[in-house]
């Protein structure tokens, strides 16, 4: 367990290497799929576009490289290691996703 800003954090069982490896592979994906079909950039998402998605994951990556890969962006606590493995670009927790989905 690491202690970022103040906060307790800790790191899912996957290095930054493997991290970083994951979000280029599903930013390879994103823009693969903004090519095949560039007049519906909707995405798979019920946020919005491929575009947005995209953002994520460059957010992401900074994330990675500040170190504050994992926290919630609404609550700041950490982003359970089981939805970090479903989707490597997430920016909230569970439980603010599902708030802000109502």
């Amino acid at each position: 367990m690491l202690v970022t800003a103040g906060r307790l954090w800790y790191k899912p069982d996957v290095d930054d290497d493997s991290l970083r490896a994951r979000l280029e592979e599903l930013r390879i994906e994103l823009m693969r799929r903004s090519v095949r079909n560039p007049s519906s950039s909707r995405s798979s998402s019920k946020r919005g576009t491929i575009g947005a998605d995209l953002e994520d994951v460059a957010r992401a990556m900074r994330m990675l490289e500040k170190g504050t890969y994992g926290i919630c962006e609404a609550c700041g606590l950490p982003i359970s290691p089981d939805r970090l493995d479903a989707n490597p670009a997430a920016r909230l927790c569970l439980e603010d996703q599902r708030k802000l989905e109502r």
